[in-house]
């Protein structure tokens, strides 16, 4: 692993919304995740990073994360979803779940390399908003800035996973 005298780090990417949201999650909108879900990745490529349930104001909204989105896809996807607009929320993305897919295969691939240069994930796998989620347990800065720059900008590091126990 290069080492360099201070690791420059890019500011961490917002985690999308989790959360409590008041009242239930009804069929219709189970429904739709599960239709949106099973879909949608093969039909759009290039925009679909993932899916969720839930807003703040309420658990019953489907939750539809597009990158590069245009008005045609959202319209397709509301229509697919078959669920009134007021049920349906698009949220940005940073990049689409198959763009996502190849850094984790890469990141699984390169798992022993990793380790190889000390560098242990306890945890990793693409969010819904199509960032690689990694699980370490207090990394160095260079070790941080190691993966950035192997494995791109769309990286969310949690630094404070513990290590890994055997039950």
């Amino acid at each position: 692993m290069p080492s360099s005298a201070v690791a420059t780090l890019p500011e961490p990417l917002p985690t999308p919304w989790v959360g409590d949201a008041p009242g239930e999650l009804s069929g219709e909108v189970t429904a739709a995740l599960l239709r949106i879900r099973d879909v949608a990745p093969a039909q759009y490529p290039a925009d679909f990073a993932g899916i969720a349930t839930g807003t703040q104001e309420s658990k019953d909204i489907l939750v539809i994360y597009l990158a590069d989105a245009t008005n045609d896809t959202e319209t397709a996807l509301l229509e697919m979803s078959g669920l009134p607009a007021e049920k349906v929320k698009f949220e940005p993305a940073y990049q689409s779940l198959e763009a996502a897919s190849i850094v984790d295969r890469t990141i699984m691939a390169g798992i022993q390399s990793l380790r190889l240069q000390g560098i242990e994930l306890q945890t990793f796998g693409v969010g819904v908003d199509g960032v690689e989620d990694i699980g370490m347990d207090h990394p160095t800065d260079d070790q941080v800035a190691y993966l950035f720059d192997k494995y791109g900008p769309y990286l969310r590091i949690d630094r404070n996973v513990g290590p890994a126990r055997l039950l």
